[in-house]
């Protein structure tokens, strides 16, 4: 099947996600009936200071994410590829790891609970970190690859999480407002960094450009310092 032809099939599903709900939704007790919310008012709540470290992280991850996934396959495959596989292999052994590492997400609530968020928000970011230096560095090794694509499915999913539950218990009245924004914030960064990081690759490489999106999660690290505790 040609790629053509599963990109429009992916466009179609992610029209009826958008346009489902719409339908479903209006035929429900309170829905219909909502009052609209008042933009202004809620733009001004959702600036308030302590939802600062969520939107810098949030912006954060996208990035170093966003780049992450932008050019993984592509460094490890300039950089001589894996032993014993061939080239256009590497994406979907390497996914596997990601979304089976991922699994672990599911427990983020449990963590959270017995850690602390700041704790937990420390060592995800640490581990973005860990995963883009391993890449950066370590592009031909198996256990690097495979615990850098696993360490980054982990992150992706478990911040998912935290930043759903924290966007709850920051503004519990409009909490789908501001996972939204959260949203939003993840995207930007997720699509403005990758092409950044290609620029920044031409002139210094792709590993150097990697290590700095990991230095970017390190740097992250005194936003997870100004979070407080739920």
């Amino acid at each position: 099947m040609s790629w053509r032809i599963a990109w429009w099939v992916f466009a179609a599903i992610a029209l009826g996600v958008v346009v489902a709900p719409q339908v479903l939704l209006s035929k429900q007790d309170g829905f219909a009936r909502g009052g609209r919310l008042d933009m202004r008012k809620t733009f001004e709540r959702l600036r308030c200071t302590e939802a600062v470290p969520l939107y810098g992280l949030a912006f954060s991850f996208g990035a170093t994410n966003g780049t992450y996934l932008s050019y993984w396959i592509d460094h490890i495959s300039q950089s001589g590829g894996l032993a014993g596989i061939q080239i256009k292999l590497i994406g979907p052994v390497l996914f596997v790891a990601f979304g089976v590492a991922g699994c672990l997400g599911l427990l983020t609530g449990d963590i959270a609970k017995k850690t602390g968020l700041r704790v937990l928000l420390f060592a995800l970011f640490l581990s973005s970190a860990t995963s883009l230096l391993l890449l950066a560095f370590m592009p031909q090794s198996w256990p690097g690859t495979l615990v850098s694509a696993a360490l980054q499915g982990v992150c992706v999913m478990a911040l998912s999480a935290v930043y759903s539950f924290w966007s709850e218990h920051l503004f519990p009245d409009i909490p789908s407002t501001n996972f939204t924004a959260v949203l939003m914030l993840y995207a930007s960064g997720s699509v403005a960094a990758p092409p950044l990081a290609g620029l920044v690759s031409g002139a210094l490489g792709l590993d150097i450009t990697l290590a700095l999106f990991g230095a970017l999660s390190l740097a992250s690290l005194l936003l997870v310092q100004r979070v407080e505790e739920i």
